[in-house]
């Protein structure tokens, strides 16, 4: 009984370590500049849907859908304010850098933007229109790789890499390796939920589509979770 109560208690104490982090992060943050340079984001974001559901046809059918991309970029904007790459020597950035970068590739592949070839001579690349954020969606296959660039997708995605290289070079790496671990698995996580729905229900129309109808809101979920355990709980360990 008494170990169930120490792990409760650490978990209570996580808990307030991370919540005490993040009124921190947000406080810390919240002067004049820094609030005028988010307000003009928001107003160039607002500016850009407004611009564009009112010169095309296209219409808003799911509120989350269209907002989705900019959560993604404003978080990732935030992060990378919030963290800087401690000094460290250059055995260890380069290290470093080579895993950001294997972890960046790695999300591209599990989420389904970077892919094979198409083994013949002649490669295409084609550019498609589409609600702020998520385009201009512009598609190319190779005879090497084909890559799908997605906006916000890309800048989320290029932001936790920045992140797992900037936890890397912590001097507290070794204690950090576990929740860069975990943020790794939360970011990609629906793509690999998504595959086992697949697996288990043989490709089913009607599963299939249950998960994909929350698609957006869940894979935003797991990206600001991710967003969350790589710059608050390292607080915890002594990070920046």
């Amino acid at each position: 009984m008494s170990g169930d109560g120490g792990a409760s208690a650490d978990v209570r104490g996580l808990a307030a370590a991370v919540a005490s982090r993040l009124r921190g992060a947000l406080s810390g943050h919240a002067d004049r500049g820094t609030v005028l340079r988010w307000a003009l984001l928001l107003c160039v974001e607002a500016a850009l849907l407004l611009a564009y559901f009112g010169l095309t046809d296209a219409t808003v059918t799911h509120l989350g859908y269209v907002l989705a991309p900019f959560v993604w970029i404003n978080a990732g904007v935030w992060a990378l304010a919030r963290v800087d790459a401690p000094p460290a020597p250059r055995r260890r950035r380069v290290a470093a850098g080579v895993a950001a970068c294997c972890y960046f590739l790695v999300l591209l592949a599990v989420t389904g933007l970077l892919g094979g070839g198409t083994g013949g001579p002649l490669g295409w690349i084609d550019v498609g229109m589409a609600s702020p954020g998520w385009g201009p969606v512009v598609r190319f296959a190779g005879t090497l790789f084909s890559f799908t660039l997605v906006p916000y997708r890309l800048i989320g995605y290029l932001a936790l890499s920045y992140l797992v290289y900037a936890r890397l070079l912590s001097a507290t790496a070794a204690a950090l390796s576990g929740v860069v671990g975990l943020a790794s698995c939360v970011s990609c996580g629906f793509s690999v939920v998504l595959s086992l729905v697949a697996g288990v229900t043989g490709g089913s129309s009607a599963a299939l589509g249950a998960v994909y109808a929350a698609s957006v809101e869940v894979s935003t979920a797991a990206f600001l979770l991710a967003v969350a355990l790589l710059v608050v709980v390292p607080g915890r360990f002594g990070g920046s």
